[in-house]
C-alpha cells in the first residue's frame, strides 16, 4: 500500500509537470507565431511606404525624359504609373505586395494596421505626390504645346521645351520631391521603434515560458525515476505470477488436447458401427433408436472437436497450411453446404463474390472454409425470418499480395453491446438461455476469432438486439499467377469460345468502352447496338416497346454517363419492362455498389476490364450457346492487336486535351462533368494496360466524388505528367 500511494503521488507529479511542459511550449509556440505576424506586417507596411518612394520617384524620372526627349511612350508609362496607383490598372507581378492585382493604393494603407500617426504621415507623403503630379503633367504640356488657362481651361500654342524642362529641373520642385520623402521616411523610422517595442515584450514572454518548461522536464525527469524503480521491481513480481500462469494454462491446454483425442477415437467408432446398422434390414422402432443415437453422436463428435481445437490454438500446435485454392470455388463449396439449412428454415441466403483476376490466393483453405462455415451457420441458427448474406471483395492488390474483406450479415436476433464482448469467451453465449433454446457449446466464435489472430486476421462484431449482426474480417494473401485456361470456365478450353444469337443494347457513353465491348459481343455472334447515355438506352427501350418490336435480349449498361446516369436509366427501364435483364459494366464492384445496383433493378454486374471468358460466363447466364468453334492462338492474337491499335488511336483522339478540358471543368465549377472525365480516363487507361495513369486518374476521380474537390495539386501535376507520357508512348508505338 505504501509504494502504491508513492507510485499515486509521483504519477501526479509527473503528469502535472507533462501538462506544464505542453502549456508552456504552447505558449511559447503561439508567441513565435506573434513574433512571425508582427514581422510580416511591418514588412507589408515598410514595402508600402518603400512603394511609395518608388512611386515618386518613377513619376519624376518618367516625365523629365518625356519633358528632354519627347517621347510618347514615356506619357505613356507616367499614366500607366498614376493608374496603378488609383487601382485602374493590375500591379506588375514584381510588386512585393498584391502583384497581378488591380488595388488602389489607398485601400492598400487601410488595410495595413498602421497606427494612427503612421498612416496621417503616408497621407501626407502621398497628397504631395499628387500634387507634385499636376506640376510634371504642366510640364508635359508644354512640351506637346498644351497650356492652361487661368480659368482652367487649355488651349494649344506652340510647344515650348524649355519651360517644360524649367518646370522638372528647377529648385522648387526639387524641394517638393524632398518633402514628399520626409513624412515617408518619419514613418519608417516610427514603424522600426513600434516593432522593437513589441518584440522587446514578446522577448521576456518566451524567457518566462522557458524557464517554466524547463523547471517542468526537471521535475518529470525525477520522478519518472521514481516511478522506473518502483515500477521495476513490481514488474518482476507480476512477470514471475505471469509465467506461473502460462505454465498452469499450458499443461490444461496438453490435457484436454490428450482426452478430447481419446475420446474422439471410440466416438469414430460407435458412429461407424451406428451407420453400418442403419444399412441393414431393422425394425422401424430400433431404426428410429438408431437414427437418435447416430445424430446426437455426430453433435457429440462437433463438441469434441471444438474442444480439441481450442486446446490446439491455446497449446500452439495449430498448424497452417499454406497452398493455392480457387477463392470462388471454396465459397461456392461453403453455399452448397449451408444451403439446406437455410431453406429449411425459409431464410434467404445472397452470396456476393469479387472475382480475383489471373492469379490464385496461397493459405489454408480447410481453416478459412470452418470460419465463414462457423459464421454462417450462427447466422442461420439465430435468424428465424430474412436473410444471411456473405460478401467476399477484393480490399487492396499489390504485385505478390490481395488483401480480400469478408462480411457476414444477418437479420437475426442480435445482441447488446455487453452480450457482444461475452461471446468470444470460451463456452459463454451472449445469455444463459441461449444454450437451451439453440443449443451449442458457445466455442464457435471464440475459435473463429482465435484462428483469425493467427492468420493475421481480426474478427468485427456489430450487432444490434432485434435487428441482426455483422461478422467481417481481412485476410491478407500472397498470390500466384494462374494463365488464362484456369479462368476459361465450364466446357470451354483455352482455344475454344461459345457463339450466341441475340441482341444486347450497350449503354455506354465511352468511345473507347464502346469499341471493346462491341468488338467483344460481335466475336461470339452477338448484335450491340450502342446508346451513349441512359437517356438515349430508356428511349430505345420505350420505343421498341411502343411499337411491339422484339426487345433487347440484355442490356450492358455503364453507371457514370452523362445526361442521365445507369442508376436512374436502370430504374425507369424496369418500370417499363422488368422482364429485361440489366447487366452492370463498371469498375466499382464492392459490395455495397452491388447492393445499391440490385435495389435499383439491376440484375447482374461485370467488372472492367473484363476478360472473354467473364464475358462468356455472363451471357451463358442468358443464352443458349448455339455452337463452339476452335480458333488458333495466332488468329486471336491479331484481331487483339488490331484491337489495341484502333483503341490506341481512339485514346489520342478523344484524350490530347483531356487534362486541360478536367481542370477547366473544375475552374468553372462543374465538378460533376469533372469527375465524369477522370472516370472515363481511368476506363480508357485501363482498357490499354496504362497503369500507372489509371492510377493517377482514379486518385482524381475519388477527390471529386459527391461534388466537392479534394485533389491536391500533387495529384493534378502527377495526373499531366502521366497523361502527356501515355500520349507520347502511344504515338511511338503507332509511329
Amino acid at each position: 500500500m505504501r509504494i502504491k500511494k508513492i507510485l499515486i503521488i509521483s504519477g501526479s507529479i509527473f503528469f502535472t509537470a507533462i501538462f506544464a511542459i505542453l502549456i508552456s511550449y504552447l505558449n511559447m509556440n503561439r508567441d513565435y507565431e506573434i513574433v512571425k505576424e508582427s514581422a510580416d506586417k511591418r514588412y507589408i507596411r515598410q514595402s508600402i511606404a518603400e512603394e511609395i518612394k518608388d512611386i515618386s520617384y518613377n513619376l519624376t524620372a518618367t516625365a523629365r525624359k518625356f519633358v528632354v526627349t519627347g517621347d510618347e511612350r514615356y506619357a505613356d508609362e507616367f499614366e500607366t504609373i498614376l493608374k496603378v496607383m488609383v487601382g485602374e490598372s493590375p500591379r506588375s507581378e514584381d510588386c512585393l505586395i498584391a502583384p497581378g492585382r488591380s488595388v488602389p493604393l489607398s485601400n492598400l494603407m487601410e488595410s495595413a494596421e498602421f497606427s494612427e500617426h503612421e498612416l496621417r504621415l503616408l497621407t501626407d507623403s502621398v497628397y504631395l505626390s499628387d500634387m507634385l503630379a499636376e506640376t510634371e503633367r504642366e510640364a508635359m504640356n508644354a512640351v506637346r504645346g498644351i497650356f492652361r488657362n487661368e480659368d482652367g481651361s487649355y488651349t494649344r500654342s506652340d510647344p515650348d521645351r524649355e519651360l517644360g524642362i524649367y518646370l522638372m529641373f528647377n529648385q522648387e520642385y526639387i524641394d517638393a520631391v524632398s518633402a514628399i520623402h520626409d513624412p515617408l521616411n518619419e514613418s519608417i523610422r516610427i514603424m522600426n521603434e513600434r516593432s522593437l517595442s513589441e518584440n522587446e515584450l514578446i522577448r521576456s514572454r518566451l524567457e518566462s515560458s522557458e524557464r517554466i518548461m524547463m523547471t517542468a522536464v526537471v521535475m518529470t525527469i525525477l520522478m519518472f525515476i521514481v516511478i522506473m524503480f518502483l515500477g521495476l521491481r513490481e514488474t518482476a513480481k507480476f512477470e514471475k505470477q505471469r509465467i506461473e500462469a502460462e505454465t498452469a494454462n499450458a499443461a490444461k491446454s496438453v490435457f484436454l488436447a490428450k482426452m478430447s483425442h481419446e475420446i474422439r477415437t471410440p466416438m469414430n467408432s460407435v458412429i461407424g458401427f451406428t451407420e453400418l446398422a442403419l444399412d441393414d434390414d431393422i425394425p422401424e422402432k430400433t431404426e428410429n433408436y438408431l437414427t437418435k443415437i447416430k445424430s446426437n453422436t455426430v453433435w457429440l463428435l462437433q463438441i469434441i472437436n471444438d474442444i480439441l481445437d481450442i486446446s490446439k490454438i491455446e497449446s500452439g500446435k495449430m498448424e497452417f497450411e499454406s497452398i493455392p485454392f480457387d477463392m470462388y470455388e471454396l465459397l461456392n463449396s461453403c453455399r452448397s453446404t449451408i444451403k439446406p439449412k437455410a431453406t429449411e428454415k425459409n431464410i434467404e441466403l445472397y452470396f456476393y463474390i469479387e472475382q480475383i483476376q489471373n492469379r490464385m490466393p496461397l493459405g489454408d483453405p480447410t481453416r478459412l472454409l470452418q470460419i465463414l462455415m462457423n459464421l454462417l451457420s450462427n447466422a442461420i441458427k439465430f435468424t428465424e425470418t430474412g436473410t444471411v448474406k456473405l460478401y467476399a471483395t477484393v480490399k487492396n492488390e499489390t504485385e505478390k499480395t490481395i488483401k480480400v474483406f469478408f462480411e457476414v450479415k444477418d437479420t437475426g436476433i442480435g445482441m447488446t453491446v455487453d452480450q457482444t464482448e461475452k461471446i468470444l469467451k470460451p463456452f459463454e453465449q451472449a445469455e444463459s438461455g441461449t444454450t437451451r433454446k439453440y443449443g451449442g457449446t458457445g466455442l464457435g466464435l471464440v475459435i473463429v476469432s482465435q484462428l483469425l489472430e493467427q492468420m493475421g486476421g481480426k474478427l468485427n462484431i456489430m450487432s444490434t438486439l432485434g435487428e441482426g449482426s455483422n461478422f467481417s474480417f481481412e485476410l491478407t494473401f500472397e498470390t500466384i499467377e494462374i494463365y488464362d485456361e484456369v479462368e476459361a470456365g465450364p466446357g470451354f478450353n483455352e482455344y475454344e469460345k461459345p457463339m450466341f444469337e441475340g441482341e444486347i443494347l450497350v449503354c455506354e457513353d465511352n468511345v473507347m468502352n464502346q469499341q471493346v465491348i462491341c468488338d467483344h459481343l460481335e466475336r461470339v455472334g452477338i448484335k450491340p447496338i450502342v446508346a451513349e447515355n441512359g437517356s438515349i438506352g430508356y428511349e430505345m427501350v420505350q420505343n421498341r416497346e411502343n411499337r411491339g418490336k422484339k426487345q433487347f435480349d440484355i442490356i450492358f449498361m455503364d453507371m457514370h454517363m452523362p445526361v442521365m446516369d445507369g442508376l436512374e436509366s436502370s430504374g425507369k427501364i424496369k418500370d417499363l419492362n422488368p422482364k429485361i435483364p440489366i447487366v452492370a459494366m463498371t469498375a466499382n464492384v464492392m459490395a455495397d455498389d452491388i447492393e445499391i445496383y440490385r435495389r435499383n433493378g439491376i440484375n447482374d454486374y461485370i467488372g472492367k476490364p473484363f476478360t472473354s471468358q467473364e464475358l462468356w460466363r455472363c451471357l451463358m447466364k442468358y443464352f443458349k450457346p448455339v455452337s463452339v468453334i476452335s480458333g488458333d492462338e495466332k488468329s486471336r492474337s491479331d484481331k487483339d492487336k488490331e484491337l489495341k491499335r484502333l483503341l490506341s488511336e481512339n485514346f489520342l483522339e478523344e484524350n490530347t486535351r483531356i487534362y486541360s478540358e478536367i481542370t477547366d471543368a473544375v475552374n468553372t465549377g462543374d465538378i460533376k462533368l469533372a469527375h465524369r472525365m477522370a472516370h472515363s480516363l481511368k476506363s480508357n487507361a485501363g482498357l490499354l494496360g496504362i497503369v500507372t495513369l489509371q492510377k493517377s486518374a482514379e486518385e482524381v476521380e475519388e477527390g471529386l466524388k459527391n461534388g466537392k474537390v479534394n485533389v491536391t495539386r500533387e495529384q493534378f501535376d502527377m495526373l499531366e505528367i502521366e497523361i502527356d507520357k501515355a500520349i507520347s508512348s502511344l504515338k511511338e508505338t503507332l509511329e
